[in-house]
């Protein structure tokens, strides 16, 4: 089985890193990566081809977008192809299809009510028309997002939640703080794009009410200079750490010594931050979005502390009443660790061949 796996853009994103993760474990195919366009500022994948780079104006990268793709597929000749981020997810299975490539997956990896009109648009007739096959929902969230589609369209939907690996991280947490210059050992962190999504403004505005503990966050993004302000404007900017974009595992060795985890995103389709917080039994405080309930309130078993609103000192409040309770943190462990069991990337690769086993069969 040839899978050719295609992204909308290359940067450190969680599209692209389940995709490397698809191309590593799915052990039975031949799957290799391409990406659209470009590599964003932080850097990106080493694991695919960049069919146009990053500074073509607007029309020209497009034009060369699908004169490539067309040229790149017809030599790759794939049995499936598997697309991920809207435009990606628009374009690739039309030209697929044009190819007569049999299996068009595409994979939503974020509500469709987040994408711009036109894409939303182009999706839903696509899907009715049937020039993608197999539509792939990262978390029940994301599904119900196209519940008002037609049925035509969601009978091809089938939810495949993100799987998580290496999060051993560094070995020896204190380095780490020492090599980014975090003198506070006891602190609180945050994981994301410097971006509107992520709403790290809350965090910096409640940390005027959570005393005793900094705020670290690694990732960057258009909002720096502008986070920035809010840090010295609310008196804390010397308890703010931005750390920019950093190695993996070194990502992962800030989490294990914060003493909370903290995502109080707008929107998500499944955090691939959030679930390895809770693979290494971080305590999560989170925001009251479908997705984070979904992994954190499953079976009756709260695996992190959900609040209700964007409220500053909503989040200070819970915030603080964590920190303030040794046991609950330890009961919000054990649940966090139990619930990642759920998240293994094995299954997610598995269930991917399996969709794209079944449907070559048929």
């Amino acid at each position: 089985m040839k899978v050719l796996g295609v992204v909308t853009h290359n940067n450190m994103g969680g599209a692209q890193k389940a995709m490397a993760k698809l191309q590593a474990h799915v052990k039975e195919a031949d799957f290799t990566i391409v990406y659209l366009y470009g590599i964003g500022e932080e850097g990106g994948m080493i694991n695919g081809d960049v069919l146009v780079g990053s500074k073509k104006s607007l029309i020209v990268k497009h034009l060369l977008i699908v004169l490539r793709l067309f040229g790149y597929i017809r030599k790759e000749k794939p049995d499936v192809v598997i697309s991920f981020l809207p435009l990606a997810n628009v374009l690739v299975p039309l030209v697929a299809m044009l190819l007569g490539v049999r299996v068009r997956a595409i994979s939503h990896r974020n509500p469709v009510w987040t994408y711009n009109w036109v894409l939303r648009w182009l999706d839903r007739l696509w899907g009715c028309w049937g020039i993608f096959t197999h539509v792939i929902a990262n978390s029940e969230a994301v599904k119900s997002s196209v519940n008002h589609y037609s049925c035509r369209y969601r009978r091809k939907l089938v939810v495949i939640y993100n799987g998580i690996s290496n999060v051993n991280g560094a070995d020896d947490i204190d380095h780490v703080l020492d090599k980014y210059g975090i003198s506070d050992k006891k602190y609180v962190a945050a994981i994301g794009r410097l971006s509107q999504q992520k709403r790290f403004d809350v965090l910096i505005s409640a940390l005027a009410e959570v005393k005793g503990v900094s705020l670290v966050i690694a990732g960057h993004g258009e909002l720096y200079e502008e986070l920035s302000m809010l840090a010295k404007s609310e008196g804390v900017d010397d308890r703010v750490y931005f750390l920019g974009a950093l190695p993996h595992d070194d990502v992962i060795a800030i989490m294990r010594g914060a003493e909370l985890y903290l995502q109080p995103s707008e929107f998500e389709g499944q955090s691939n931050s959030l679930l390895e917080a809770i693979s290494i039994g971080s305590v999560v405080v989170s925001s009251n979005i479908d997705p984070q309930i979904e992994v954190l309130c499953a079976y009756d078993s709260e695996a992190g502390v959900i609040v209700e609103s964007w409220d500053p000192s909503a989040w200070a409040e819970s915030i603080n009443n964590v920190l303030a309770i040794p046991y609950e943190r330890d009961r919000l462990h054990r649940n966090a660790l139990e619930r990642s069991k759920d998240f293994s990337v094995e299954k997610m690769a598995s269930s991917y061949l399996g969709v794209f086993k079944d449907a070559l069969a048929e």
